[in-house]
């Protein structure tokens, strides 16, 4: 529990009561930066930070990914049961 107090400690001292707030789109910087270092570090990728964008679950993810890049989807009945929440993630 003194680690956790510390590090909120020093989270609030560093960003004050900005960290409150809702991030960027993209997901907040400082740790898009930390990502594309740390893909530079251990795989020697040169990954600008405008490229990485952090999600907030895979529902999320799968939604931005199917409107970047699906131009038009047709859902079909079939035998099979689909992913929850699909036909409605998947309709434009």
């Amino acid at each position: 529990m003194t680690e956790l107090k510390a590090a909120t400690a020093k989270v609030f001292d560093t960003m004050g009561r900005d960290v409150l707030q809702y991030s960027t789109s993209e997901g907040f910087t400082g740790l898009r930066e930390i990502i594309a270092r740390r893909y530079h570090e251990r795989q020697n990728l040169d990954i600008p930070v405008e490229d990485i964008l952090i999600t907030n679950g895979s529902q999320q993810g799968l939604d931005l990914m199917g409107k970047t890049f699906i131009m038009k989807v047709t859902i079909s009945s079939s035998k099979s049961r689909p992913i929850s929440g699909q036909s409605r993630l998947f309709s434009l």
